[in-house]
């Protein structure tokens, strides 16, 4: 369905949409925020892989890991998240909650997979 001919449920006439068309620029950023929701996604699904392989063949120290996110989290959220906001989006999101709360994530303990 094309946003911009939204009708609502029951609408008898599909010719006259409920709501405004949406602006071009929202247009852009709902296909920006699509991609960049893809990107993140494969990225997650590529680096689980590495690192379940990594751990399976005993290359790396799952407790070492661990230990090196929580040091890259309390050093590099910041500066990270800045740069990949960029300045306009930075200037209008509470990023320094943001870096606390994805700070204490990347910190806690790794949930029990048998939850």
């Amino acid at each position: 369905m094309d946003a911009r001919s939204v009708t609502t449920p029951g609408d008898a006439s599909t010719d006259a949409p409920e709501h405004e068309h949406l602006p071009e620029w929202g247009e852009v950023l709902v296909r920006s925020v699509a991609h960049l929701a893809a990107q993140l996604t494969t990225l997650q699904i590529q680096l689980r892989a590495l690192g379940e392989e990594a751990e399976a063949s005993g290359a790396v120290d799952p407790a070492a890991v661990r230990l090196r996110q929580r040091r890259l989290a309390v050093l590099q959220t910041g500066p990270a998240l800045r740069e990949n906001l960029g300045a306009a989006l930075a200037d209008l999101i509470d990023t320094e909650a943001l870096e606390r709360e994805l700070v204490e994530y990347l910190s806690s303990p790794p949930a029990d997979p048998r939850d």
